[in-house]
């Protein structure tokens, strides 16, 4: 993320706002890197898999006012309540969002937002049914990213990229949006 948008555009704004983000991994990497981070995910902290290490250095961020959590479902209540979020997070970013991946997509366009995203690839409850494959959920997004972008010019196109050696899920979707 940092190489394709820039550490200076992830600096500014609101930050990144990461959806689902539990353990919260990333959001240490990204705070390490100077990045402020929102998290949002109604069950942050409670999957039993963060270890210690991140979970004093989230402590020490959220001390110093770079890490915000917030434990709410991300839907379009969510986008109501923090319009000004969406608004100012300089990049929107969510690995496995299951039941959040639609909304994500859809508010990630809507407000032309830098975009990564990794589809779940376990949710085979949301993989279309004429295609119930993780190629076929992903390829039932970029069809639907495709509307969302005519719908909303200004946020360009996903696009799928590989992520060569990834242990689960190998498809990454990017948006950079167009200026």
């Amino acid at each position: 993320m940092i190489w394709q948008w820039g550490l200076e555009n992830l600096q500014g704004g609101a930050g990144l706002l990461e959806v689902g983000g539990d353990p919260g991994f990333l959001a240490a990497a990204l705070l390490e890197a100077g990045i402020p981070v929102t998290v949002v995910d109604p069950a942050f902290g409670v999957s039993g898999k963060q270890d210690p290490a991140t979970v004093e250095c989230l402590k020490w961020f959220r001390a110093q006012g770079q890490l915000t959590l917030l434990r709410e479902p991300f839907n379009e209540g969510f986008a109501h309540k923090h319009r000004k979020l969406l608004h100012t997070a300089s990049a929107m970013v969510s690995l496995y969002p299951d039941e959040a991946t639609l909304p994500f997509m859809y508010l990630t366009s809507a407000f032309a937002k830098r975009t990564a995203v990794i589809p779940c690839n376990e949710c085979i409850q949301y993989f279309p049914a004429h295609e119930p494959t993780y190629e076929g959920f992903v390829k039932q997004l970029l069809r639907e990213d495709e509307t969302y972008s005519r719908k909303f010019p200004r946020s360009g196109t996903m696009r799928q990229v590989w992520l060569q050696n990834s242990p689960f899920c190998q498809v990454l979707l990017e948006r950079t949006p167009l200026e």
